[in-house]
């Protein structure tokens, strides 16, 4: 729509006065080898309150509190499908640039509930799959259980300890449930009065007005349609069961242009009891949901403890959107990024828009992937910059 592009544009020139929000392009740094990876990824087991388990969904492993650069948390969020491993590649590549952190940085992803059969008893009519609602608690809960695993030789604490700050990330709908926690925890700080969220970092964000945008529309559709709201997951189910694993792997892979390890996940999603369901149900529920913003401007917003010289050393939230996104409304996109333009100037916001064409579900490609972990690894060194460093 010529409305929302005139309003990219005129916030990009606003961006190269401040640089808070600028257009991404390829550089060629990603073909330059990584320095010294980092040992971040856990693999960890956690109950679901709300269900009986068989096995644990698999991981990969506050504003009010004094931030310092000891050993800190990096937690990720996944999209729907709410599958860590789609992000393999992703992880590779980011640990492979945060070297600099030197051990003090662990990085940590998790499923979204339900999405694994082997997470929960069969979904059905009276133990439906997990909401957002749901989706968010549970996230939430899981992020205050975390403590340290080890200490790096340079990191003050010990294994056991709350890490000494939380870099939340989230992907699509984890975004959204990453502004949620923020906005939770900010609300109700005795909830993880331990829990020391320093910044949230949001990758093609789906936090407004969801059924508005192109494949929204669609998903509206059908939690709008009585027999369809009921029986597209039956539907969906049905039609792959007629197809042979192989031939869809081979569809995922070659038609739908999806990386190896992508395919391989996207086919055993497709295959499984229950993940289709689950991912329908818990779309058609963000319809509902992702509405109106109605987060406090206090989310948004440092406190003066957290400033030093008039500004944040590194900004509260770091958001990536792309130019064009089939489940993110340019018009709603351009209007939250105007609403946040006081952040923005202060520097407690930075939003860029890509202008290289990155798709929305990046993670399905080890190109994309790595593109996305250049950026995030960037913003992480910013914000490592920033914290006040321990005496040598």
């Amino acid at each position: 729509m010529m409305y929302g592009y005139g309003v990219c544009n005129r916030y990009i020139t606003s961006a190269r006065r401040n640089e808070a929000i600028t257009r991404i392009e390829t550089t060629s740094t990603l073909g330059t080898e990584p320095t010294e990876s980092v040992r971040a990824v856990l693999c960890c087991k956690t109950a679901s309150p709300k269900r009986k388990k068989k096995k644990k969904d698999t991981l990969i492993h506050t504003r009010t509190q004094t931030m310092a650069a000891g050993h800190g948390l990096f937690f990720f969020i996944p999209g729907n499908p709410g599958l860590v491993d789609y992000y393999t590649d992703f992880f590779d590549a980011l640990k492979a640039r945060i070297g600099w952190a030197d051990g003090h940085i662990h990085v940590h992803g998790r499923d979204l509930f339900g999405f694994r059969d082997d997470s929960h008893e069969p979904f059905s009519k009276d133990s439906p799959p997990y909401d957002v609602e749901h989706q968010i608690e549970l996230v939430f809960d899981h992020l205050a259980s975390l403590r340290r695993t080890d200490s790096s030789r340079n990191a003050p604490g010990k294994k056991g300890e709350p890490y000494d700050f939380v870099v939340i990330a989230g992907h699509s709908v984890g975004s959204y449930i990453a502004l949620e926690i923020f906005h939770r925890h900010l609300k109700d700080p005795s909830r993880a009065p331990h829990l020391k969220l320093l910044t949230g970092m949001l990758l093609f964000p789906t936090v407004t007005h969801i059924s508005k945008s192109p494949s929204g529309k669609q998903m509206e559709l059908i939690r709008t349609t009585p027999f369809l709201d009921n029986t597209a997951h039956v539907i969906a189910q049905k039609f792959l069961n007629l197809w042979p694993a192989g031939a869809l792997r081979w569809f995922v892979g070659n038609v739908l242009g999806m990386g190896p390890k992508a395919a391989d996940v996207t086919t055993s999603f497709l295959k499984s009891r229950d993940g289709v369901w689950q991912a329908i149900h818990m779309g058609k529920d963000e319809m509902k949901v992702i509405t109106e913003e109605k987060w406090d401007k206090e989310l948004w917003e440092v406190e003066e403890d957290d400033v030093g010289n008039g500004k944040r050393a590194a900004p509260r939230f770091f958001f990536f959107f792309a130019k064009k996104d089939h489940w993110v409304g340019d018009h709603f996109r351009d209007h939250f990024i105007r609403a946040r333009e006081k952040h923005i100037e202060n520097g407690w916001a930075r939003v860029e828009i890509d202008d290289t064409g990155l798709p929305h579900a990046f993670c399905t490609t080890e190109k994309n992937s790595e593109i996305i972990a250049a950026k995030v690894a960037e913003w992480l060194k910013e914000v490592w910059d920033g914290l006040p460093q321990p005496p040598a």
